[in-house]
């Protein structure tokens, strides 16, 4: 599925992740180079919590993650992974991320991922930019 098919916030969150490791790979300032996507959506209060997930990726994951450049269109293997894992938290399904984080980050800060990415979920939700669609509702027709 192209990128620009996912809600706005799952755009947002692999754009991120993409500038986010380009800034760490070539030793700039990470959250300045990431607070315009935040900014232009309104939603600088959340780059914290962004930061904060990106870092403990960086910190206890197995083996560094292969994040695409921002000119591929499609999300690769570590940026799906990534993406199951705010889906479930945004699910509330704690053994779901569990499952998605399994192999990706190491046992003991598996939970404090959860729980930033939780976070995260429900900060860019409150925002109107949800990880998730709506796939859950279905049409009603009333006789």
């Amino acid at each position: 599925m192209p990128l620009s098919q996912l809600p706005q916030g799952a755009q947002t969150f692999v754009q991120s992740m993409r500038l986010w490791s380009f800034a760490a790979r070539h030793r700039h300032c990470v959250v300045r180079t990431v607070m315009p996507v935040y900014e232009r959506l309104g939603a600088a209060d959340v780059l914290p919590m962004f930061d904060e997930l990106m870092t403990l990726l960086a910190m206890a994951a197995w083996r560094p993650r292969e994040v695409c450049c921002q000119c591929h269109t499609y999300a690769g293997e570590a940026e799906w992974q990534l993406l199951k894992v705010l889906q479930a938290c945004h699910r509330e399904d704690d053994s779901g991320a569990v499952q998605a984080l399994n192999g990706l980050v190491r046992g003991p800060s598996n939970r404090t991922f959860r729980r930033v990415a939780a976070t995260y979920v429900q900060m860019m939700s409150e925002l109107g930019l949800p990880v998730c669609g709506m796939n859950y509702l279905s049409l009603v027709v009333s006789e």
